[in-house]
């Protein structure tokens, strides 16, 4: 995608035609709402993940706008999702290139007809991945009908999934694009994925400034002040941000009440698609062989 278009390929880079798709599974938002960390208004395209389920599973040739002209999820569908945004600004800096613009995924709570996360084939679930900056609006992945085990445990209708961008910011249940105000009210949200994305390090420039810990890895703009946010999967960090390298504090945000917590779906070994997988072996029992032995028990191989 550029600032203003999107194009579509498949896994071999064959383009795939999604004209008749804007305004229903994506749509472009200039200056969509003030992101108080980066000190902006943000253009963002946003990602219905909810009509991109229906295109998957359930795509209906006969209507333009109920499947992807060209794709065939039955065969072609693997699972990740790669967005990656660009711009023709020559500036070498990513932030610059990119120009506080956003990918921003909605509608992907699964107790909502309509809404969900697509999921089909061999490897269950999506991961959804960019080279931009991320936001998450509302429960991702999850019922909203949180308890003391939201943290942990998945709900009915969860597939595994994983976010990855160059940053994540979460939204909550709440989130109002024309809400302008400082700290505007957050409400409890619900998040199930496993995510990786950037931090500014602490004093990256010397200048002091910290990058927030653990604790305030998930980006937040909101005021969630005795709300809490569930995040059940996992967190991961590899990358310094680029596009949004902008300073954490607490002047644009009141924390939440943090439940962070492992899925269990992933101890079950059920991951997100795309997920590296590697088998180790180890010596646990041995018996001495002679020549002999040994070419005997394996001459049938």
């Amino acid at each position: 995608t550029t600032a203003n278009s999107i194009s579509a390929y498949d896994g071999d880079g064959n383009t795939l035609d999604i004209s008749n798709l804007e305004g229903s599974l994506w749509e472009h938002k200039q200056s969509a709402f003030l992101d108080r960390r980066r000190g902006e208004y943000i253009t963002t395209i946003n990602i219905h993940t909810g009509k991109l389920k229906q295109l998957i599973e359930n795509p209906d040739t006969s209507n333009n706008i109920k499947h992807i002209g060209g794709y065939d999820p039955s065969t072609d569908w693997n699972g990740v999702v790669y967005f990656e945004s660009y711009s023709s600004n020559s500036d070498s800096t990513a932030a610059a290139k990119l120009n506080y613009t956003g990918i921003r995924l909605i509608g992907a709570e699964t107790d909502v007809a309509g809404e969900g996360i697509p999921s089909r084939g061999l490897e269950p679930g999506m991961s959804f991945v960019t080279n931009n900056a991320l936001y998450i609006q509302g429960h991702y992945n999850a019922d909203g009908q949180m308890s003391s085990n939201s943290a942990y445990d998945p709900d009915w209708g969860e597939v595994p999934a994983a976010i990855m961008g160059d940053s994540i910011t979460y939204l909550s249940e709440n989130w109002d694009d024309s809400d302008t105000s400082v700290k505007p009210n957050a409400s409890s949200t619900e998040v199930s994925a496993a995510t990786v994305s950037g931090i500014r390090p602490s004093n990256v420039l010397g200048d002091g400034n910290q990058s927030g810990g653990n604790e305030n890895f998930p980006r937040f703009l909101e005021k969630w002040s005795g709300n809490t946010f569930y995040l059940r999967g996992s967190m991961v960090c590899l990358y310094e941000s680029e596009v949004d390298f902008s300073i954490w504090s607490t002047s644009y945000y009141s924390p939440p009440k943090r439940k962070y917590g492992f899925n269990n779906l992933f101890k079950t070994g059920v991951y997100p698609p795309g997920t590296p997988l590697l088998r180790t072996y180890r010596r646990d029992n041995f018996q001495d062989m002679t020549a002999t032995e040994f070419a005997s028990e394996t001459s049938g191989l």
